[in-house]
């Protein structure tokens, strides 16, 4: 039990490290961004309880790309929610959490996206056009993205 709270606190820390980098990072001001980054961010308990896959902290790493890119998109009505350079810089950061040392090789990484861009309802039709402004051109990327994007999106 202790490991499951102390698990919890930690995503609550990354959480609200990652909604306070995109907040600082898109320029806004912190009245106009916190209303759509807190309605996007779920519940610490509920996120670890869904997605701690029994302590896999590969899964936990995936969860947090997910929460972040929903964030990350929720700071801005843009769907693209501010600079691609911004958005991987604070990639680096959950890996960094995470111990994630080559996060830009690893297709968790691109999966975590899919399913964020997913759950922040970025419509189908701009899929492709976010897509390439977060992760650039290269194909097995995008690709995954938009399988896991197509997977979790709500028809």
């Amino acid at each position: 039990m202790k490991n499951v709270f102390s698990q919890s606190m930690r995503r609550a820390r990354v959480v609200l490290a990652v909604g306070l980098a995109v907040v600082i990072g898109a320029g806004c001001s912190f009245s106009d961004s916190s209303e759509s980054i807190s309605d996007s961010i779920s519940s610490p308990f509920e996120s670890s309880s869904n997605s701690s896959g029994g302590g896999d902290e590969g899964t936990a790493y995936r969860s947090d790309v997910v929460d972040y890119t929903v964030a990350y998109v929720k700071a801005d009505d843009d769907a693209a929610g501010g600079s691609s350079a911004g958005f991987r810089n604070g990639l680096g950061r959950v890996a960094t959490e995470h111990a994630v040392s080559n996060w830009e090789e690893d297709p968790s990484t691109y999966a975590g996206i899919g399913q964020g861009l997913a759950r922040a309802d970025v419509p189908e039709d701009r899929l492709d056009s976010v897509t390439r402004d977060l992760v650039g051109d290269h194909v097995g990327r995008i690709q995954i993205v938009e399988s896991e994007y197509r997977a979790f999106a709500v028809r």
